[in-house]
């Protein structure tokens, strides 16, 4: 069950490729909170072909750690 973010994140995700012009997406989440299953989401955008790359900033050696996994 995805929690409230990342339920509008998905939906965001859905809207990018439904043709939306949709740029530039922020997220405010909490310490805990679940933001390491955004990437996995976005990564949708690159199956459908809408983009090449994706970065994910983490700014904690722990959090690298978890996001190689």
């Amino acid at each position: 069950m995805l929690r409230k973010h990342q339920r509008e994140f998905l939906e965001t995700i859905n809207r990018i490729k439904s043709g939306e012009p949709i740029k530039t997406i922020y997220c405010h989440v909490t310490p805990g909170g679940g933001k390491s299953l955004l990437p996995i989401l976005a990564g949708q955008l690159i199956k459908a072909g809408l983009a090449d790359k994706l970065a994910w900033v983490a700014p904690r050696l722990s959090l690298t750690e978890q996001a190689e996994r």
